[in-house]
């Protein structure tokens, strides 16, 4: 129960990070996760499928996407999405995804952020080591070009709960 309660909040993080990304109104956001489970199907083979969480625990996959969308008249310029990488969640690398964005990634709280072979962390000893996955605080998108009006698209990545 602990487990589920933890997914509830970090959701919760998320949606509220998500919703004042463009505090404007001009771009509208919407986030949704998604469980990650094997089956087999009627041919008898494996294959994932996504599914509402509902008893997530230590390990499973999680598919953050947010969904995005122009709500003004005019061209939306140099969109970023910005979100937070709640505690007990990891990014999965090689798993984003996305309708042109760029992605980086910040290790020091969302203060600055760059591409994975960019970062470093400082260690207890004061020596610097690249940063993993694990050490990732924020994930954020810069859109490649100027959102039209109307204009939508998703980005997303998957997670492993710890």
């Amino acid at each position: 129960m602990k487990q589920i309660t933890q997914v509830i909040t970090i959701l919760g993080l998320l949606l509220i990070a998500a919703s004042f990304a463009f505090a404007d109104g001009k771009v509208s956001l919407r986030m949704e996760a998604m469980e990650e489970v094997e089956v087999i199907n009627q041919d008898g083979e494996k294959e994932i499928q996504y599914i509402a969480p509902e008893s997530v625990v230590p390990g499973d996959v999680v598919l953050y996407t947010i969904h995005y969308s122009n709500q003004s008249e005019k061209p939306a310029e140099s969109v970023v999405i910005t979100n937070p990488i709640p505690e007990h969640i990891q990014f999965v690398e090689e798993s984003n995804h996305g309708s042109d964005a760029t992605m980086r990634f910040s290790v020091d709280g969302g203060k600055s952020f760059n591409t994975p072979d960019k970062l470093f962390v400082t260690t207890e000893d004061g020596s610097q080591r690249p940063a993993t996955t694990r050490d990732y605080t924020h994930i954020q998108w810069q859109l490649i070009h100027p959102l039209d009006p109307g204009g939508k698209g998703v980005v997303g990545y998957r997670s492993i709960l710890e």
